[in-house]
């Protein structure tokens, strides 16, 4: 996951100067949040009756900035190659969260014992 987390006004700030450093003339519009990043919205100030240039960025929760393709499963295949988002969610976790409401040290102990079990496996 992310290691830390920008805010949406903050992605939109990072996607601006983006654009200008790379000499474009958009500018980020919107910034909505999918798959542990922000997808930024950009386009030019053309009057209402023009057709508009548009583009969409990713940006990380570090402020990395990446050019999003507009095809089909585009932010999927960009947020797995960038290690942030897994298509096998971890239900546990949720499951966890649900737990330790009721019961806050069975919750730690099962969540103790996957970690346990991960590392045993190499996979943290």
């Amino acid at each position: 996951m992310v290691g830390s987390v920008l805010s949406q006004r903050e992605a939109k700030a990072v996607a601006t100067a983006h654009l200008l450093a790379s000499g474009s003339d958009l500018v980020a519009v919107r910034a909505t949040r999918e798959r542990g990043v922000w997808v930024v919205s950009c386009h030019d100030h053309a009057g209402p009756d023009a057709v508009r240039d548009t583009r969409m960025l990713v940006v990380t929760g570090t402020g990395d900035v990446h050019s999003l393709s507009s095809a089909p499963g585009s932010l999927d295949r960009l947020v797995m190659e960038l290690g942030i988002w897994s298509p096998h969610p971890d239900t546990d976790a949720e499951s966890l969260e649900l737990l330790a409401e009721t019961d806050p040290d069975e919750a730690e102990g099962l969540r103790a014992y996957k970690e346990a079990r991960q590392r045993e496996r190499g996979e943290i």
